[in-house]
C-alpha cells in the first residue's frame, strides 16, 4: 500500500515580517481606537449626546491634544492628504501637552497610515509599470536599493513628504522591515528634536 505524503510549504521570512508588521500596526490602531472610545464615552454613553462628541472631537483637534494629534497624524500620514504634523505637535506642546504622551500618540497614528501608503503603492505597482517605461522603474529601484535607508531616514527626520516616499517604496517593493526601522528611527528623532527645542523656551 503506497504511503501518501503531504507537502508542507514553508512560510518565507518576508511573509513572517509582513505578518509581524500587520499585527503590530493592527495593535496600534486598536490602541488608538480604545483611546478614542474612552475619551468620548462619557458624552456618547452617559449623556447620549452626539453633539457632545462632536464638540469634544473639534476641541481635541483645535487644541492639538494627544488624542487630536493621533487623529491628525493618522489622516495627515496619507500621501494624498499632506498636513504639517510637526507644527501641530509643537502647538500641542505650547498648549501644555505631555511631550512623551504626544509623541506616543503621533507614532500610533502615523505608522498605520504609512503601512497603508506602502500597500497602496505595492498594489498599484503594475499600473505604474504600464504608465512608465520598465527601464526607468528599474533604474529607480536600483537607486532605492542603494540609497533607500538614507532617503527614508532623511525624509522622516526632516519635514519632507515622507508619506509620498513610502508610497513610492511600495511601488518599488522595498523591504518592509528596513523601511519601518528607518522610518520609526527618523520620526522619533524628529519629534525628540522638537521636544528639545520646546524645552529651551
Amino acid at each position: 500500500m503506497a504511503e501518501r505524503y503531504e507537502i508542507i510549504e514553508e512560510v518565507s521570512n518576508s511573509q513572517n515580517v509582513k505578518v509581524l508588521l500587520v499585527s503590530i500596526l493592527s495593535l496600534l490602531l486598536l490602541i488608538g481606537l480604545v483611546f478614542l472610545v474612552y475619551s468620548y464615552k462619557e458624552a456618547l454613553v452617559v449623556q447620549h449626546s452626539y453633539e457632545g462628541v462632536k464638540e469634544l472631537f473639534e476641541e481635541d483637534l483645535a487644541n492639538f491634544t494627544p488624542l487630536g494629534l493621533l487623529i491628525l497624524s493618522f489622516v495627515g500620514g496619507f500621501f494624498f492628504i499632506p498636513l504639517p504634523i510637526e507644527v501641530f505637535f509643537f502647538n500641542g506642546l505650547l498648549n501644555g501637552n505631555s511631550p512623551w504622551v504626544s509623541l506616543l500618540f503621533v507614532v500610533i497614528g502615523y505608522l498605520p497610515a504609512q503601512f497603508i501608503n506602502y500597500v497602496i503603492g505595492n498594489r498599484f505597482a503594475s499600473l505604474v509599470l504600464t504608465i512608465f517605461s520598465r527601464k526607468k522603474v528599474y533604474k529607480v529601484k536600483r537607486w532605492v536599493n542603494r540609497f533607500g535607508p538614507y532617503a527614508i531616514f532623511g525624509f522622516n527626520i526632516l519635514p519632507l513628504p515622507s508619506p509620498l516616499l513610502t508610497f513610492a517604496l511600495g511601488i518599488a517593493n522595498y523591504n518592509l522591515l528596513r523601511l519601518f526601522f528607518w522610518m520609526i528611527l527618523g520620526t522619533i528623532l524628529k519629534y525628540m528634536v522638537i521636544i528639545g527645542f520646546h524645552a529651551l523656551f
